[in-house]
């Protein structure tokens, strides 16, 4: 006999809509199957097992770590072999124990890619693409209240020559960790995750671990996002009835050769209070603070008045006497404009549109505010956004899903910078935040269409971003470089997000997938991908100009789809 079994490990940051408080549930085959179709992509989940709308999670802002919902779809047969169960079905391994006193359930499953392909630029010779990427993913829970997951992998890869200009720049692979020369084109990097989460009751959720997280509803995230490498951190989170309230304290690294510390990499520290209020069910508000703790002149260590979890960190640093720290505020939210979740026990429409903003604020001058001057003390950022999913469920027990998304996003010159250089709000050398950092304005457009375990995906992102300026011989952040200080410029007004000079730079990525066994995503790919645009670094003179790239590239293989990594940049 054939079932379908969805086991959710439900941390309480995002708790599912059930009849019960435990943290593992079972759901119903077609909001699971609602779940395996949508696509609101973040670190954690695959796009095609994600939920979109989430109908059926409280603040879906929210997510990211022990924040996420992890949940495998199990299509048992008892006819079938183990060898084809464990393909196309089952974890590859699985503890379970159920007595009067402990429940426990381990998974342990393969995280790999192995990718070839070729790119072709109009302007050198052809390049043989590949990704040899190995490793191991291994997630449970001890008890009702106890969760646990740990990620590790090595990767060798040769990537497009746009990609190898940002590695060799950053020194670092996008989302992963730091890059060391593999071969003659390739690159070595690895990286690891892992956590400990503890729910003791439906108020409050703690977690330790290493990890990222991402706060917001868009593809991007103006206030913290999945784009840098995982990070040690310790994680509160408190709901009452509507109102979520996130504490989250984490250690980060600068590895620029010009700051470390002895033998080691330079360290700071980033604590943020997030505050999602569930307004209606059809409208979020957020709020979010952060303060990036350090000093390039002196071995500063944390401060543990930032420790305390309910007030804002600007008095603590008048109180405390500092003004090292990096602070940024925000505040975005949602509002469902449509909205039709599924009538219980009826196979039905489930379709969400929502429209989505955020506003950062670094600083800012009323005065410059209002001459238009394009002061460089007004440094601010908003995202603007649309998103549409549609989920059909039809009689037959196919699955048809659509999601679509339009976005802006628009960040003024020097935002997220600070007067030091180690507390600019990045981490190894990647930005907190929007991947292209500061001083750009961005359109992103992406389309998913998903039928059963197929999911077709269209990508086009355009962006206008400025550069620095190489001056006689002298350099000049100008706003558009998060590692260089706030004071270095060559001028005080003039400033306007995209810049002057400025370049544009176009992505656009067409892939089909197909998931062949959901319970560890693994799945074949095939992609076409086009980047016009920039070499890296992004800085422009006479007699120097930007090299510029025109190029295609095709892709195809096999992965494992639990994280993603932004190439579009």
């Amino acid at each position: 006999m054939r079932k379908l079994l969805v086991f959710a490990l439900i941390f309480s940051a995002l708790q599912m809509r059930s009849q019960d408080d435990t943290t593992i549930v079972e759901i119903d085959p077609v909001v699971t199957r609602y779940f395996r179709v949508s696509g609101l992509p973040f670190a954690g989940y695959s796009e095609r097992a994600a939920i979109l709308g989430a109908p059926y999670l409280d603040h879906p802002s929210i997510i990211g770590g022990p924040s996420q919902v992890y949940y495998t779809v199990c299509e048992i047969d008892t006819s079938a072999s183990w060898y084809y169960r464990k393909t196309f079905y089952d974890p590859l391994f699985v503890l379970t124990g159920d007595d009067s006193t402990t429940y426990y359930r381990i998974e342990a499953n393969p995280f790999f890619q192995t990718t070839a392909g070729v790119e072709l630029d109009a302007s050198s010779s052809n390049r043989t693409l590949y990704e040899n990427e190995r490793g191991a993913f291994i997630r449970g829970q001890i008890g009702r209240q106890l969760f646990f997951n740990t990620t590790i992998m090595e990767s060798q890869t040769v990537t497009t020559r746009y990609m190898d200009s940002y590695i060799e720049n950053r020194e670092v692979v996008p989302g992963q960790g730091i890059a060391r020369r593999f071969g003659t084109n390739g690159w070595d990097h690895r990286w690891a995750s892992g956590n400990i989460s503890y729910t003791p009751s439906q108020y409050f959720n703690f977690s330790l671990g290493q990890g990222r997280f991402f706060y917001g509803n868009g593809y991007r995230s103006l206030f913290l996002s999945d784009n840098s490498l995982n990070y040690p951190y310790f994680r509160i989170e408190s709901t009452f009835g509507p109102v979520k309230y996130v504490n989250l304290w984490t250690q980060m690294y600068d590895i620029r050769n010009s700051v470390m510390a002895g033998d080691g990499n330079r360290k700071k520290w980033l604590s943020t209070h997030y505050l999602s209020w569930n307004v209606t069910d059809r409208l979020n508000i957020s709020f979010f603070e952060s303060v990036m703790s350090g000093s390039d002149t002196n071995n500063t260590g944390f401060d543990v008045s930032y420790l305390n979890p309910i007030i804002f960190y600007r008095p603590i640093e008048d109180q405390i006497g500092s003004r090292l720290g990096n602070a940024v505020l925000g505040i975005g939210g949602s509002y469902d404009i449509l909205k039709q979740v599924r009538k219980p026990n009826r196979l039905d429409d489930v379709y969400r549109l929502r429209a989505y903003g955020q506003f950062v604020l670094d600083e800012f001058n009323v005065a410059a505010l209002r001459d238009n001057s394009g002061s460089w003390l007004n440094k601010f950022g908003y995202q603007l956004g649309v998103r549409y999913s549609h989920v059909i469920e039809r009689y037959n027990g196919d699955m048809i899903g659509i999601s679509l998304l339009a976005e802006y996003n628009h960040v003024r010159p020097f935002t997220y910078t600070h007067r030091e250089t180690l507390t600019n709000y990045a981490h190894y050398s990647q930005p907190l935040a929007h991947p292209l950092g500061t001083d750009f304005k961005e359109w992103v457009f992406r389309a998913q269409a998903t039928y059963n375990r197929w999911m077709l995906t269209l990508h086009y992102s355009v962006a206008e971003r400025g550069v620095s300026e190489i001056i006689n011989g002298e350099y000049f952040g100008q706003g558009s470089d998060l590692w260089v200080t706030y004071n270095n410029r060559s001028r005080d007004e003039g400033y306007y997000a995209g810049g002057s000079p400025s370049v544009m730079i176009n992505n656009f990525r067409v892939e089909a997938f197909y998931e062949f066994n959901p319970s560890w995503k693994m799945g074949l790919f095939a992609s076409l991908g086009y980047r016009s645009g920039p070499m890296y670094p992004l800085v422009t003179e006479d007699v120097n100009p930007l090299q510029t790239s025109d190029s295609w590239w095709i892709n195809f293989g096999l992965r494992t789809d639990l994280f993603r990594s932004f190439s579009d940049i």
